[in-house]
């Protein structure tokens, strides 16, 4: 089975599923694709401190194996992540995702579309309709770089059903709240 996710569908699932409205756009995405059993989310990345800078980053990693070819369809872009399976509780100043590929990282352009075999294109042409299609019996690990507005800020993350923090750091010093 093929499943082709468009954005619109995705939101009336979700209305009709009783989804609350907080959880948007990436993490719906991956909240429909395990629940429809289309991923099986084999491992994730936690808590960290980190300061949301460009020397200090904040990472998020998720490993899933696809159980069907699924296409993923541009979306328009937001910094924010309201409009993709990734989301946080805080704006962030910019973040990206990417997906793995051989030794390196390929980025996941969510407002264009797919131009080349890494994001699952026949070939290098640009004439496909989805930003990324994972192919089934295949393993992916994806990764969001993230950047703060504030480095002492603590902002929880979402990617499907995962909800880790990634944590404020103030005077060099990691601020953990329970």
């Amino acid at each position: 089975m093929v499943r082709r996710i468009y954005w619109e569908s995705l939101k009336k699932w979700g209305i009709r599923a009783g989804i609350p409205a907080g959880i948007a756009g990436f993490a719906l995405l991956f909240y429909y694709l395990v629940f429809i059993q289309a991923i099986v989310i084999t491992g994730h990345s936690g808590d960290i401190a980190c300061k949301g800078t460009l020397d200090d980053p904040c990472l998020a990693f998720i490993n899933f194996t696809a159980n069907e070819d699924i296409f993923i369809y541009p979306v328009g872009y937001d910094p924010w992540g309201r409009d993709t399976p990734f989301s946080t509780d805080k704006g962030l100043k910019e973040w990206h995702i990417y997906r793995s590929w051989g030794e390196s990282w390929r980025e996941i352009k969510l407002d264009e579309n797919c131009k080349g075999t890494w994001c699952g294109s026949p070939d290098s042409s640009g004439n496909t309709k989805y930003s990324i299609a994972f192919r089934k019996g295949k393993d992916y690990q994806i990764k969001i770089v993230a950047y703060k507005e504030d480095k002492r800020q603590d902002i929880k993350w979402s990617f499907g059903d995962l909800d880790p923090t990634w944590y404020g750091i103030v005077a060099n010093e990691i601020r953990i709240t329970y």
